[in-house]
């Protein structure tokens, strides 16, 4: 698997293995503004910065079963993949979600409207 299909996966699951789309594209995209070289770009959309790469990688991830089909993003695989992370892009998903996991919906794209603006 793409080592960016991991840090997807380590993502969903250290959120609890469910996120809607825009919280996922929200949480990826404070994500990856912390690593030297992101793996994720992003492009301005209605809901602030959107992934189209992301978008691909949830079909591959969903025909590979490692992902359920559906409206939002839901862990379907019996692998733990944050384990399998860096211990650089381990420590910037649990600051992550240390740092903005109490924000969701609304709140959460405010946030990320206020900090990148562009």
């Amino acid at each position: 698997m793409l080592y960016r299909r991991k840090f997807l996966g380590g993502l969903l699951q250290i959120f609890g293995g469910q996120l809607s789309n825009v919280d996922l594209q929200k949480y990826l995209m404070l994500a990856t503004e912390m690593q030297k070289k992101p793996l994720y770009e992003f492009t301005p959309y209605k809901y602030g910065g959107f992934s189209f790469t992301s978008y691909c990688d949830k079909r591959a991830m969903t025909k590979n079963g490692v992902i359920k089909s559906s409206d939002g993003w839901v862990d379907d695989s019996d692998v733990d993949y944050f384990p399998e992370l860096s211990p650089k892009d381990q420590s910037i998903l649990l600051e992550v979600k240390n740092s903005y996991g109490n924000m969701t919906g609304d709140e959460l794209v405010k946030y990320v409207y206020k900090k990148f603006p562009y």
